[in-house]
């Protein structure tokens, strides 16, 4: 797992930047998930005070599963850190919320935290939903498009998957992956079905674009 050192610079920046960025930032011990810093966008984000975070662990609140968390564990220790990781929450009244989360491995002397960055892309997914719905395949169908393009019979089941709208996270629990494999069979995908995100493949396999 790559790390970098905290230094005075960086503790300034700590309590300036980081508590007033506009953007979710938290700050856990690596081992446990416990909360040791969190900003105020962080606060308002998931409806609690700094002292009712402080001291809990990711995990307690629901925003991060724990297979969820294994996998960003697992992906930080293969590639120095996890990024554009899909997050499902729901902080306030029960609705859902659609979440990029990168997570970047930190270390102060001998202990190791993890820095995590939310995004909400909200907005954008739901336009994905919508263009979804509005175009939901035929399951034959969209299997006789993937039998035309030469790629393994593991990369037909995930392609197959998205088409039926499941996210990385439940492919892989769903296929006993993690989910950096499932992205990399994605761009994969991607590649020889020649389009560049997910939202253009059920559109390509029905060729309605």
């Amino acid at each position: 797992m790559k790390r970098n050192k905290f230094t005075a610079l960086q503790t300034k920046l700590i309590s300036g930047f980081f508590m007033k960025a506009p953007h979710p930032m938290t700050i856990t011990r690596a081992e446990n998930g416990i909360y040791i810093e969190v900003n105020e966008a962080a606060t308002k984000y998931m409806g609690f005070s700094r002292d009712k975070l402080i001291g809990r662990k990711s995990t307690d609140f629901g925003h991060m599963p724990m297979t969820k968390r294994r996998m960003i564990i697992e992906e930080i220790k293969a590639k120095g850190c996890a990024r554009n990781i899909e997050l499902e929450s729901r902080p306030k009244k029960n609705e859902v919320q659609y979440l990029l989360l990168n997570v970047f491995p930190l270390i102060s002397g001998k202990k190791s935290f993890l820095l995590s960055v939310v995004t909400d892309i909200s907005k954008n997914k739901h336009k994905d939903d919508v263009l979804f719905r509005l175009r939901l395949p035929d399951t034959e169908r969209i299997k006789e498009k993937l039998k035309k393009y030469k790629i393994p019979p593991r990369q037909k089941e995930i392609a197959l998957l998205v088409s039926y709208g499941y996210s990385n996270m439940e492919i892989a629990e769903k296929l006993h992956i993690s989910e950096y494999t499932v992205k990399d069979h994605l761009k994969e995908i991607y590649k020889v079905i020649g389009i560049c995100k997910r939202s253009e493949l059920v559109p390509k396999l029905l060729n309605l674009n």
